[in-house]
């Protein structure tokens, strides 16, 4: 029996596409004015727009697979040494804060002068214009996104990392508790589904996708301990670059709830719900089962071909 990759490099590989999204469908932020959004700025003539299109319209969905990406490698880093106690709650946080924290406030001490500079020369904020005493406060601590802030500020799209601080402690506090089977895991995502329904804070998002490459870790390490049949990862693989290639060119986020609709002239009603629709408009469901299988496939090919996205995981 193969042993599971001391590395996952394609993941690395999935990370660094996801960052690129992430910076293509913030490239609009060079046409604000002191009113938001120029009326002059135009999306489709943005660089390569024919090419990207997706990516500047749902490049920000890569956020959600960074929660995806991080519930999986720190399951598999950390679930069971914290269960077990050998690595406790100092050294977590030590080395969560020397890998994010340096580059962090590197990046808020050049935004905050960056914005002085801005601001001097014309008047109003850069994008985000909530840049006071407090707001930086907020930032200092990786808390700009924890519910005290009156919007984005400063280094507005660290409010991801801001979550997954949230993330990451509520990930050692079930650990620590002995919840980290797999049907627990599963039960972690209902919980983050259910109350992103009933709450707005992206918090609950986060929750539901980092638990979701839990879940992808959970099962990974179920399908490493049997003999099961490697043309099936091989068939997965294919089936989900076609889905891959097929969002390259359908950039409408609600592509599927639109033909739903029209299939079934409305919707169908479940319990006095269109619960099915519900699932299709929240495009937060089907990325998730999308992020789940992509994860959870890759990890299974890398076992099958140890260091094979070496090459690329620089990107």
């Amino acid at each position: 029996m193969k042993e599971a990759p001391r590395y996952f490099y394609s993941l690395d590989l999935l990370r660094g596409v996801a960052s690129l999204a992430v910076i293509l469908s913030h490239w609009r932020h060079f046409f604000f004015d002191q009113y938001g959004l120029s009326p002059q700025f135009q999306v489709e003539r943005q660089p390569f727009y024919s090419i990207l299109e997706t990516l500047y319209l749902n490049g920000g969905t890569g956020v959600r697979l960074f929660f995806a990406l991080s519930g999986f490698i720190f399951f598999w880093l950390y679930a069971e040494r914290i269960r077990e106690g050998r690595v406790e709650a100092g050294k977590f946080w030590i080395l969560r804060a020397t890998r994010l924290y340096p580059l962090h406030l590197l990046t808020l001490l050049g935004v905050s002068l960056g914005q002085m500079i801005f601001e001097i020369q014309n008047h109003y904020a850069f994008v985000y214009e909530h840049n006071d005493l407090r707001h930086f406060l907020l930032q200092l601590g990786l808390m700009s996104d924890w519910g005290f802030q009156a919007g984005h500020s400063f280094n507005g799209p660290i409010w991801s990392v801001s979550i997954e601080i949230l993330l990451y402690a509520f990930f050692f506090m079930i650990c620590r508790i002995g919840w980290i089977q797999g049907w627990q895991r599963g039960l972690v995502v209902l919980l983050g589904v259910v109350f992103s329904i009933r709450y707005e804070h992206v918090f609950w998002e986060g929750l539901s996708m980092f638990f979701i490459g839990g879940l992808a870790h959970a099962v990974f390490e179920k399908l490493v301990k049997k003999d099961f049949n490697r043309l099936w990862v091989y068939s997965a693989f294919s089936v989900l670059l076609i889905i891959w290639m097929i969002g390259l060119f359908v950039p409408e986020p609600n592509f599927l709830y639109h033909r739903y609709q029209m299939i079934f002239n409305g919707g169908l009603l479940l319990f006095g719900k269109d619960l099915i629709g519900i699932f299709l408009l929240k495009t937060i469901y089907g990325y998730g089962l999308l992020f789940f299988a992509t994860i959870l496939v890759l990890a299974l090919l890398e076992r099958e071909h140890p260091d094979a996205a070496r090459p690329m995981a620089w990107l």
